[in-house]
């Protein structure tokens, strides 16, 4: 079976036209057509006919911006945009990011039947397809995003014979200002610095809730303070009218009852149910009077209390100076009770039962906590045994240790003395200055 090939022949073939007379044709016996047209007649053999093999060389010949050709440099000096060569000759090309309408156009250097050229092209790093253009020789793109294309075309001449070489131009379009690294470095900076205005913003905000919170605290403080101290003078004032008039009553029962042995030893017992009254009225005053809640103020209170107690005794009582730089260390008013309490108590002990030649309290201070410390040489006991006994006042000074969330350590042992020490954690100071409540 023979392949047939069609070809459609057209004026540019060399016909006188393309109009012809409906059946006004013949095939000679010698293989010759005849045709019968418009423009006369006309007659070739297929034969002879010859096929354009030639690949019709590629060449871009101009680009336009917005629909308008860029001219040569050498044409338009003055122009915005120009080319320093004639567009044949680039091989590559620099766009603005704002040339948003570019159009190329080309050319197949095929004269015999120019008009029958064809042209498809390939615009690489946006479309790896190739795209049939037909007898159109230019090609429009718009927007194209900043980065680097080449640009291929490829053209077939007369005959549909394709040159696959065909031409190339590098094309690089410019980023815009606004995504170049500067101005990323410029947002960097500009929400760096919306995000620092934002946290000086809510920092100073905290800081300012915090010192009005602070101030708050600070006047409730004072306000408590005030009505400590108020409570104290007048309680001072109450009490101590109340036990002068019970002395002043005593005196005088004790002048009536003069001969009267029984009278006179309930009166002793009154006088010194009086004295311990007073004495813990005191104490009670001095602890609720916020001026003197400092450490030094309290060894003072303790020893002004231990040279009354051991000064009918055969003990030498001696206290030591506050601890370097911590005597101003603060105490709050229920630390400081009990702090005192558990102290007292301590030295009441020695003083009943010891029988010690020296006895000796001294504070340190270290970064975790408070510690008291109370020594004697005197007999010493058994502090198990007396913990069994369910001894009283011991019981009562390690309940008192630890509602102060302190420890208790007593070391004793017959014959060798006694030491209790009290050991305050720092938290634990404050208790009762700032939580404690109005009475």
């Amino acid at each position: 079976e023979h392949n047939k090939v069609v070809r459609i022949l057209d004026r540019g073939d060399g016909l006188p036209g393309d109009e012809f007379n409906q059946n006004a044709f013949l095939l000679a016996r010698d293989g010759t057509l005849y045709f019968g047209g418009a423009n006369g007649l006309c007659w070739f053999k297929p034969e002879e006919l010859q096929t354009n093999r030639r690949p019709p060389p590629v060449s871009i010949t101009g680009i336009a911006l917005f629909n308008e050709p860029v001219p040569l440099r050498d044409v338009a000096p003055t122009a915005r945009f120009a080319l320093e060569r004639a567009a044949h000759q680039l091989d590559a090309i620099v766009l603005a990011w704002h040339h948003r309408v570019v159009t190329f156009s080309f050319a197949a250097l095929n004269y015999i039947a120019p008009e029958k050229n064809s042209y498809r092209y390939q615009l690489e790093g946006f479309d790896e397809r190739w795209t049939d253009l037909g007898a159109r020789n230019e090609v429009t793109f718009t927007n194209l995003a900043p980065g680097n294309y080449v640009l291929r075309v490829q053209a077939a001449n007369n005959d549909g014979v394709w040159n696959e070489d065909g031409a190339s131009l590098r094309i690089h379009v410019t980023t815009p200002p606004w995504l170049r690294w500067y101005a990323f470095l410029a947002y960097a900076i500009a929400v760096g610095g919306a995000i620092y205005m934002a946290f000086r913003y809510r920092l100073q905000k905290v800081r300012r809730e915090a010192e009005t919170k602070a101030r708050i605290e600070q006047a409730r403080i004072e306000d408590r303070e005030r009505f400590r101290r108020r409570s104290a003078a007048d309680f001072h004032d109450e009490a101590g009218a109340r036990i002068t008039r019970i002395n002043l009553y005593t005196g005088l029962v004790r002048q009536q009852a003069a001969h009267d042995p029984k009278m006179t030893e309930h009166l002793h017992k009154i006088e010194n149910a009086n004295r311990e009254l007073s004495a813990g009225i005191r104490d009670l005053i001095w602890t609720m009077d916020p001026s003197r809640d400092t450490l030094a103020d309290t060894l003072d209170r303790l020893a002004t209390f231990g040279r009354a107690l051991f000064d009918a005794t055969a003990t030498a009582f001696k206290v030591g100076p506050p601890p370097a730089g911590h005597g101003n260390l603060r105490l709050g008013m229920e630390a400081r009770r009990s702090i005192t309490l558990i102290m007292k108590e301590a030295m009441n002990n020695c003083a009943k039962y010891a029988g010690a030649h020296r006895c000796t309290l001294q504070a340190k201070v270290d970064d975790a906590h408070l510690q008291l410390r109370l020594q004697d040489d005197g007999s010493g006991f058994d502090p198990q045994a007396t913990r069994s006994a369910d001894h009283h006042g011991l019981r009562n000074m390690r309940k008192r240790a630890e509602e102060l969330g302190a420890s208790l350590d007593i070391d004793s042992a017959h014959g060798g003395g006694t030491a209790v020490t009290l050991r305050v954690p720092m938290e634990q100071l404050r208790t009762g200055t700032i939580d404690a409540e109005r009475p």
